[in-house]
């Protein structure tokens, strides 16, 4: 698991908190958090309908764009590009060193590159802040369709709303709600071994091809309305 950060999202009827058993855990779903989310369930089509999936997550997104974007970025198709997210506190899209270690700590990848996902809710979750003892993480080992629910975990705070807040925001400060997903070109990337089955690399910088500045916290409010994305928290 990586760790990143999440918003708050507004209470609505249909959504529900539930405590699942620790004993009931599997090893991708960590023991502890508190469920936000409309239906345990999850739907498997075929490619066809996963696309669509990704193409209707981005487009959700998009909605909440604050400002001026070309209609010709707005129009690429989600099947063609790469999502790479970041706090508007630390916006870059650059070759860094990074590394990707196993649960004993041993290294498993490590390099330079430009890293992105398929997702674009993943990009999503990377658009969170990094304040002191809050924190997100998002499974990329474990692959998650995009036609299934994919789970944020959320840590920190006293509750989901002041976690949410922390990471992505306060909706009553809409500036404190921006974050950036940058939009890549697919071509460009490559997978490696180490990384997770989520993510993909590149070291060609001009393979990004624009920003969306948007209110992540109004994203992240309407992916969990539709059951696209699921929050789970604990303190």
């Amino acid at each position: 698991m990586t760790i990143g950060c999440v918003p708050q999202i507004n209470s609505a009827p249909r959504l529900h908190v539930a405590k699942p058993a620790s004993k009931e855990c599997s090893p991708s779903e960590p023991s502890g958090y508190e469920s936000l989310t409309l239906s345990e369930t999850s739907s498997h089509g075929e490619v066809d309908v996963a696309q669509k999936a990704s193409q209707r997550q981005l487009d959700v997104i998009a909605k909440h764009v604050v400002e001026k974007v070309s209609s010709e970025l707005l129009a690429l198709p989600a099947a063609g590009l790469m999502f790479h997210g970041s706090s508007a506190r630390f916006d870059s899209v650059e070759c860094r060193p990074n590394q990707r270690v196993n649960a004993d700590e041993s290294v498993k990848w490590s390099g330079s590159a430009i890293f992105a996902a398929m997702d674009p809710r993943v990009a999503l979750h990377y658009t969170a802040d990094r304040p002191s003892g809050f924190g997100a993480g998002i499974d990329l080992i474990q692959p998650t369709a995009p036609n299934q629910p994919l789970a944020f975990y959320l840590h920190g705070g006293e509750n989901l709303d002041e976690a949410l807040t922390a990471l992505y925001g306060n909706p009553a400060d809409p500036e404190s709600c921006m974050g950036y997903i940058h939009l890549l070109d697919k071509t460009s990337f490559v997978t490696e071994p180490g990384l997770g089955t989520m993510e993909m690399v590149t070291r060609d910088p001009s393979a990004n091809l624009g920003r969306l500045s948007l209110n992540r916290r109004e994203a992240i409010d309407d992916l969990v309305q539709s059951g696209d994305v699921v929050l789970r928290w604990k303190p």
